[in-house]
């Protein structure tokens, strides 16, 4: 290597010269606040600004910081017209910049990093989820098989290899005992869905700030970070966006601003943070006066639409009971009532085609 990376680009600049077309040195990395699990840069180069995900360096747990998963998606998601970066080259040679690397397109756009929106207009928020739940809808109804995916995951059930994986993982990094993670894992263990052979091309980290949206319009232009993507169930997509909605909104934008520093959430002092079980079996809030944001500015900034899937969990307080068993999908607007949507995931209209009447407004 004949310097250190990110400083010196020499080795890159001679590498992506053979890879990478119309590659022209010399080129600067700057390392992004954000993907830290992955480091990631921006490289300007003489010929252009591209992107570089790297494995970190030192000991890495088992199956994690799988870049070239990442890369092996991307290039499937580039073949079927999916919104996503484009992956330009792979590099396994160590000796280039230190670690495994990968380079692909620069997408320019806006990331949001406060799901609550708040520095959009209310009527601007309702687009951005809508874009953002088409690209869900698109995800999960890719042909895995066309793609070249069809070995991309393991069989059987998702839930339970989720829970196995990170179960393991958590063990394997384990430095205390933590009452509260005891807790959470006994209750997943008795609590896991049964497998009912859905299979479709998972994300795995579906947050709004894992994309990059246009500058002027909600059009989403990339989806970011598949180190974590997978065949598996496609709810689980749709639970982890759902997870924005269940948060405790007094702590929104603490979590927003953890997140845009891409360290580890943390609940505030002496709060200890609900489990599944117990959060499932809360009303949602659908006034400002049951809204827990810490104060009316907190409030507003929380009225962001989003969708959630009707699940098997308590009745919904103020939700219209005809719609709760027919509807898959739920368009939900704090400050309003919950009102059913024509939107509805694919998955949850093949689960219900033939067996519910349909949605009407």
């Amino acid at each position: 290597m004949s310097g250190a990376f990110p400083e010196d680009t020499t080795a890159l600049d001679a590498w992506a010269k053979a890879h990478v077309e119309g590659w022209r040195d010399p080129s600067v990395a700057k390392k992004f606040p954000t993907g830290q699990s992955n480091p990631t840069y921006l490289i300007e180069a003489a010929s252009g600004r591209y992107v570089l995900r790297r494995k970190p360096p030192g000991k890495l747990l088992k199956s994690a910081h799988l870049i070239e998963r990442e890369f092996r998606v991307l290039k499937a998601l580039e073949g079927v017209g999916y919104p996503a970066p484009r992956p330009l080259a792979f590099c396994e040679d160590e000796s280039v910049i230190g670690t495994t690397f990968y380079l692909m397109t620069f997408v320019e756009g806006r990331v949001l990093w406060n799901p609550a929106l708040p520095e959009l207009e209310r009527e601007a928020r309702l687009p951005i989820y809508d874009a953002m739940n088409e690209g869900l809808a698109h995800l999960h109804t890719i042909d895995v098989a066309a793609a070249g995916l069809s070995d991309y995951g393991k069989p059987g059930s998702y839930f339970a290899r989720q829970y196995q994986r990170w179960t393991d993982q958590y063990r394997a990094s384990e430095t205390a005992r933590i009452e509260d993670m005891e807790r959470l894992m006994a209750w997943l263990a008795d609590n896991a869905p049964a497998d009912d052979g859905r299979v479709a091309l998972v994300h795995g980290d579906w947050r709004i700030d894992n994309m990059i949206f246009d500058l002027k319009s909600p059009h989403l232009l990339a989806v970011l970070d598949w180190e974590l993507s997978t065949l598996g169930h496609p709810f689980a997509d749709l639970a982890y966006q759902c997870m924005h909605w269940r948060l405790p909104s007094a702590n929104i934008a603490d979590w927003a601003a953890s997140t845009a520093q891409r360290t580890a959430y943390r609940p505030k002092p002496n709060m200890s943070p609900p489990i599944a079980g117990e959060w499932a079996s809360r009303p949602y809030p659908t006034g400002p006066s049951s809204s827990p944001s810490a104060s009316s500015a907190a409030s507003r900034s929380t009225r962001a639409c989003i969708s959630a899937r009707w699940t098997a969990t308590p009745r919904i307080r103020n939700s219209p009971g005809k719609w709760a068993s027919t509807c898959p999908w739920w368009r939900i607007s704090p400050g309003r009532a919950l009102r059913p949507t024509v939107r509805r995931h694919p998955a949850a209209l093949r689960a219900s085609e033939g067996a519910r009447p349909s949605c009407r407004r």
